[in-house]
């Protein structure tokens, strides 16, 4: 069986692959939906290409379930002692935010040079810088442009916080009943969207907020804490194997069979998301131990799809930020004017691939700076907690 010390994403390619289908789910979903009410009049063909892209946000929910289970089980592999937690927070720094603050300044010098009109668009810089970008949206701060968009990273900001706060809860299991409270998170988490709904919240409010999120990363991470304990078993192994597809069938259908918007849909924002965040969770529980179909793990593991996994946050990172400004020059190169509507597909189907070069131009140039921080060496004594921090990142 799989030890939790090979965890690292690195050694599991599978997980790694996972990754790279996710992020490419994630920009087919934007580079298209920007296009939904063009689509949906009747201007613009390509209401197949909607439909497909309709289930791409479930990329995200896809990042989620990989970073409870992988987070999960880097503490539980390297976190011996509270303050080994300072450790697991400085090689994600080190990993995650060159990139990230790198994106922020570049965020802040179009702000500078006019390329974003947004009124009150600089409001979103401290929210940017202490990842607090879902909450941002959540009270109105702008954080969309034509041109230049940062919306993307309201997600960036929900994990920070898990990371934040989840790794004090791991170090401290023995005294909480804390298998108890992660089934709770799970079980209460459509009740409290449902609530909320009932209450009138806004929709983008459920899908932005951390703990309306929650179970789509305790799934996985209950998974990882229970293969830790040992309380896994080939049973649970068949039982995760049944649920994935099952699950992750039924939501996918569900929402590739719609042309709405998904935060519109009470039944996506109670039950889709607790759907997803069981069906992600088996499935990369299944390819962590090696149990899921051969074939998925053989396709997952492909060169390529590996590749595009291992630069995925910084793909993630910076492939909203110019989409709109690339959009509109593409439009003015191929129409002569950025203000008209694509009328033939081939025209959205441009668009759409352009905006895919760019992104991984950037994501392969930024993913040099990701590296750079990933093998940084902490200054530790004990060989034993510097190897499990390492795997941390």
């Amino acid at each position: 069986m799989k030890s939790l010390a090979n965890v690292s994403s690195g050694q599991n390619l599978s997980i790694q692959g996972l990754r790279g289908v996710a992020v490419l789910a994630v920009l087919i979903f934007h580079y298209v939906s920007v296009y939904r009410n063009d689509i949906l009049s009747g201007v613009t063909p390509g209401h197949a290409l909607l439909h497909l892209a309709n289930v791409g946000w479930v990329g995200v929910d896809l990042f989620f379930a990989i970073s409870g289970f992988v987070v999960t089980s880097s503490i539980l592999s390297s976190v011996r002692k509270p303050t080994d937690v300072f450790t697991f927070w400085r090689r994600r720094a080190l990993r995650l935010f060159p990139v990230y603050y790198l994106a922020v300044f570049v965020f802040s010098i179009c702000l500078i040079l006019g390329l974003a009109t947004t009124a009150g668009y600089a409001r979103a810089i401290p929210f940017l810088l202490l990842h607090l970008s879902n909450i941002g949206i959540v009270i109105g701060v702008p954080m969309q442009d034509p041109m230049i968009s940062i919306t993307h990273f309201w997600s960036l900001a929900v994990e920070m916080q898990f990371y934040f706060a989840w790794p004090w809860l791991l170090v401290f299991r023995h005294r909480l009943p804390l298998k108890s409270l992660m089934l709770a998170v799970v079980i209460l988490a459509p009740l409290a969207r449902g609530v909320a709904l009932l209450y009138g919240l806004q929709p983008n409010t459920i899908y932005s907020l951390t703990p309306f999120r929650l179970d789509a990363f305790i799934v996985a991470a209950l998974i990882a804490l229970r293969h830790h304990e040992g309380g896994l078993t080939q049973r649970t192994d068949v039982l995760m194997n049944l649920i994935f597809p099952t699950t992750g069938i039924l939501a996918l259908a569900y929402l590739a069979s719609s042309e709405e918007w998904h935060k519109a849909d009470p039944t996506v924002q109670i039950y889709g998301y607790s759907l997803l965040a069981i069906s992600s969770g088996c499935l990369v529980g299944s390819l962590f131990r090696q149990t899921a179909p051969v074939w998925l793990q053989a396709l997952l593991s492909r060169p390529a799809i590996v590749w595009i996994g291992t630069i995925s946050y910084s793909l993630y990172v910076w492939h909203l930020l110019f989409s709109g400004l690339i959009s509109a020059q593409f439009r003015a190169f191929w129409l002569g004017t950025s203000d008209s509507k694509w009328t033939s597909f081939s025209g959205l189907l441009g668009d759409v691939t352009l905006n895919i070069a760019v992104a991984f131009l950037l994501g392969v140039l930024s993913y040099n700076l990701e590296r750079w921080g990933q093998n940084r060496k902490p200054r530790y004594s004990d060989p034993q907690i510097v190897a499990g921090a390492k795997k941390a990142a």
